[in-house]
């Protein structure tokens, strides 16, 4: 990330500027020399906690953040991106003492400059906002977390700590403001890493375990486990099939197509519908 941490000042800046109560922990994980250099640089200026891991995995490099925070709230952003740290202290502000996670909303950016924004529906229920789970759109009380921690997965790892969470049924605070920008089509992004992408299919496999177990919402897990399944079509050799129905399947084989992309999209089709009608 050597020459890119731009935004990440930039955030930290902001928050410095309006003497916010954030405390800002940075994790550097897979340590190389010259973002090493930039980060320690940025940690001496604003005077940050930073720490150093060779984990080569978001979640476990989370886990360290988990460990040393010790704010009552926290939150989650990456380097490339920017966060709006005056929205979230105003939404922790706000919240009633019973709220455990505050939901947001966030705005992607294209290289081009051109932004799209995606709030809550605030008259509409927390489910039917549940289809773009951003981790970094959350705020979530740190006792709530408890010993809950990321799996080393590089693909889907938010989605299982949000499955491990139970957060459809948390009380949760939804506020229609921006608390993140979101930058896309970046090749530092594990979107573009193959090696990650693969890994999806232990993510899927993991959070049907879990809602078999733990008796999780199955409209949250099929939406999930969709969302998963696009990410892994945009990305390999599927992308290239989808467009021939029978080469899909042939890859995928006919029991998975069935169990893990024609019915799960039948399920989310019939879900937005229903909340459309709502």
């Amino acid at each position: 990330m050597a020459g890119r941490l731009g935004n990440l000042k930039a955030s930290i800046d902001s928050t410095r500027q309006q003497m916010l109560p954030i405390e800002f922990i940075l994790i550097h994980d897979g340590v190389d020399a010259e973002t090493d250099y930039e980060l320690e640089e940025i940690s001496r200026t604003y005077r940050t906690q930073l720490y150093k891991t060779t984990y080569l995995s978001p979640g476990l490099t989370r886990n360290v953040g988990l460990e040393k925070a010790n704010t009552p709230w926290i939150t989650f952003w990456d380097s490339d991106d920017i966060g709006y740290a005056d929205k979230l202290v105003d939404a922790v502000k706000r919240s009633p003492t019973y709220v455990n996670i505050i939901m947001g909303g966030f705005e992607t950016r294209l290289p081009s400059g051109t932004k799209k924004k995606n709030l809550p529906n605030l008259t509409r229920s927390f489910s039917s906002n549940f289809v773009n789970p951003g981790l970094w759109r959350f705020i979530f009380r740190k006792d709530r977390i408890g010993s809950i921690r990321f799996v080393s997965s590089k693909m889907g790892e938010d989605q299982i700590f949000l499955v491990e969470l139970d957060i459809l049924r948390q009380e949760t605070l939804l506020v229609s403001e921006i608390f993140y920008c979101y930058f896309i089509n970046s090749n530092t992004q594990l979107s573009n890493d193959k090696s990650a992408i693969r890994e999806i299919a232990m993510s899927n496999q993991y959070i049907t375990g879990l809602s078999i177990k733990k008796q999780i919402c199955r409209e949250y897990q099929k939406v999930i486990r969709l969302r998963m399944l696009i990410t892994e079509i945009r990305h390999t050799k599927l992308k290239e099939s989808f467009a021939n129905p029978k080469k899909f399947v042939f890859i995928i084989g006919i029991k998975s197509f069935f169990r893990d992309f024609f019915l799960p999209m039948v399920v989310i089709i019939h879900y937005l519908i229903r909340q459309r009608i709502e």
